[in-house]
């Protein structure tokens, strides 16, 4: 079953098509499982104040799993903002 998403109105060139084929692709498990490790990171970062976690770090993955998911050209849609303008490798 793939989950559908609403887009937000003023998001006219994002392009669900391409996220739901990203997921549809047989990496849906590995999607969830790397946003729920980076949900799990950002709770312990903004709730438990966690140390061993830089914001800028924890960026990067946020940003890299979404772009994951999303596709680059959804998140510069979203967020306004190339990818890889911040980006420092590989989660």
């Amino acid at each position: 079953m793939t989950a559908k998403y609403e887009t937000h109105p003023l998001d006219e060139n994002y392009n669900e098509y391409e996220e739901n084929k990203r997921i549809e692709s047989g990496n849906a498990r590995r999607f969830a499982d790397d946003l729920l490790r980076v949900v799990k990171r950002s709770y312990r970062k903004h709730a438990c104040d966690e140390d061993s976690i830089g914001w800028e770090e924890l960026q990067d993955e946020m940003m890299d799993v979404l772009c994951n998911v999303m596709g680059d050209d959804n998140f510069v849609t979203v967020f306004g903002s190339k990818p890889v303008d911040n980006y420092k490798g590989d989660v």
